[in-house]
């Protein structure tokens, strides 16, 4: 899909980047594959970083793909930038942050930023403990963070940007679906353009 996206025959991802296995970032890789063993996406025992992202096909011998340099190597292949606004227009801010580093490390950092900003309210359900909910389902942020990077065009040289106004936030990455696919998603929402 993203080879039809781009109309290209050949794919950023999978060239040769000037980064190496020893310029993996270890504890976002140590990070992943606990997660990634935790639901089953891999089962191989052997945790050597050259194995795995071999067997990931993000590397070619020591040498790490493009793809492999950007989820795995804190480096300026990335850029996140994150504000916060004092109202909700983009005018006066309160903060501003910019990072660059791997995929994995802006996707945490960006989603404790949202943690942060975000408005959360407490139950009480009657037992001793209670009941801490975010406006917005953290999983849901997570997912939509890590779609803004997914579908980030490397080539136009843009940052993805989280930007929290006062009553709504916006994540912005310089990319698009593939052909199609949001046809089908608009279509699925029964022709109506879903809020950002």
């Amino acid at each position: 899909m993203l080879r039809k996206r781009d109309s290209i025959n050949y794919s950023w991802e999978s060239q040769r980047s000037k980064y190496t296995i020893a310029d993996i970032d270890q504890t976002a890789f140590k990070s992943y594959l606990k997660k990634a063993k935790k639901v089953g996406r891999i089962s191989f025992e052997n945790e050597e970083p050259s194995d795995v992202m071999t067997k990931l096909g993000l590397a070619e011998n020591e040498s790490l793909l493009n793809a492999g340099a950007a989820l795995f190597v804190n480096c300026g292949i990335n850029e996140l930038q994150m504000a916060k606004f004092a109202s909700d227009e983009r005018l006066t801010f309160t903060d501003i942050r910019r990072f660059t580093g791997s995929i994995l490390d802006l996707a945490d950092k960006a989603v404790q930023y949202i943690i942060d900003a975000m408005d959360w309210r407490v139950e009480f359900d009657g037992s001793l403990e209670r009941k801490e909910i975010p406006e917005i389902p953290v999983d849901a942020a997570r997912e939509a963070v890590i779609n803004a990077f997914a579908h980030r065009l490397i080539e136009s040289g843009q940052s993805v940007e989280v930007a929290i106004y006062r009553s709504f936030m916006e994540i912005y990455s310089p990319g698009k679906f593939p052909d199609g696919v949001w046809k089908r998603h608009l279509a699925s929402l029964g022709g109506r353009t879903p809020r950002p």
